[in-house]
């Protein structure tokens, strides 16, 4: 996509739409914002400035996988951990690095239980649950390392075997505690791999890099006890806190059960299905994020990755993060010289497409 000249005025809703703007420079376009605490005069001290250039390719990115690991699932994970390929298809280019992560969160017992393991965990910098990274294997070689990049040695096989371990009953799982899951929770575990991203996840959230988040589950966030679920907009408030001083994007893809037809396929498919749901609370997250949602029930996974992995970069590329929450309705974007552009706001995220 070519570069854009534009400008964007920014101002709530509760003060007056009168602004004033200067000329733009070269791949720039300017911010005003009307602070909420400001009178409803628009005058200079209470416009706050910012320039932007548009496609400013960041050079890396953080992915991390959050499996559903029931029994249901084997052959869905092995179908992902043979398309790693696919899923780099447009971002192979980046400096690009991938973790995993149990969508069991782990807190089955009481509120306080939950958070005596999250501290034994954290103070153990031990591998658990509770949204800790997994470590890799090839074959059943575990490797000493949770991060998988392009240095890791047959880094495509590394990836496969470290998805498709998980066996289909948890007395022959192999790899304790990432085997069948409980109580799947992917909002809930991606939350907490968040809030860790300071202690022993810190490895895979790098400071200068974009995140970018892959659930892929049949089932909806903790469905047996939806009073205590963790919801995608509790993700994307953790998200801002644990990095609001960076200038990171959050895009949000979902590998579920989208609809009726797939609900029954999956359910028809494995005596173990019977808890497959159609994935709201998930899918939200992407929503809230510009991300995007696909089939759990594709025949073709090649296809389905290739096409996240466009959207992906789509989503990185032609976009810009605003320093400061807008007001929806009060944020107005006008374009420099003919070019037009669609846009649409996810959190402090303008993503653009074309025409």
């Amino acid at each position: 996509m070519k570069a854009w000249f534009l400008f964007c005025f920014l101002f709530v809703l509760s003060c007056s739409p009168d602004t004033s703007f200067r000329s733009l420079s070269s791949q720039e376009f300017e911010l005003y914002s009307m602070n909420s605490a400001s009178s409803s005069k628009a005058n200079r001290e209470n416009l706050e400035y910012e320039e932007f250039t548009l496609n400013e390719k960041k050079s890396l990115l953080d992915m991390l996988i959050v499996a559903d690991t029931s029994g249901s699932m084997y052959h869905h994970l092995n179908d992902l951990g043979r398309s790693l390929s696919d899923l780099l298809h447009v971002i192979s280019d980046y400096d690009w690095q991938i973790a995993i992560t149990s969508a069991d969160h782990g807190d089955h017992e009481s509120y306080h239980q939950a958070q005596q393991k999250w501290k034994h965990h954290i103070s153990q910098n031990s591998e658990g649950k509770f949204g800790s990274l997994m470590s890799l294997e090839n074959g059943r070689q575990i490797l000493p390392t949770r991060i998988l990049n392009p240095e890791v040695r047959v880094y495509e096989d590394v990836f496969l075997h470290s998805l498709s371990h998980f066996e289909s009953f948890p007395e022959t799982c192999h790899r304790p505690p990432y085997c069948q899951g409980l109580l799947e929770q992917p909002l809930r575990s991606l939350k907490s791999a968040i809030e860790r991203s300071s202690l022993d996840n810190n490895n895979l959230f790098r400071p200068q890099a974009d995140f970018v988040s892959l659930i892929i589950s049949n089932e909806e966030e903790r469905a047996e006890d939806r009073q205590r679920a963790t919801t995608a907009d509790e993700v994307v408030q953790a998200f801002n806190i644990q990095f609001a001083e960076l200038d990171k994007k959050f895009i949000a893809i979902n590998i579920i059960v989208m609809d009726d037809n797939c609900l029954r396929l999956e359910k028809a498919q494995s005596k173990t299905s019977h808890t497959a749901r159609i994935a709201h609370s998930i899918g939200r997250l992407a929503e809230l994020t510009g991300g995007y949602n696909a089939s759990i029930c594709s025949s073709d996974y090649s296809s389905v990755l290739r096409k996240l992995s466009r959207h992906i970069k789509n989503s990185l590329e032609n976009s810009i993060l605003l320093k400061k929450h807008p007001v929806p309705e009060s944020l107005n974007v006008q374009f420099h010289g003919d070019y037009q552009s669609d846009w649409e706001l996810y959190g402090k995220n303008i993503i653009f497409t074309e025409r």
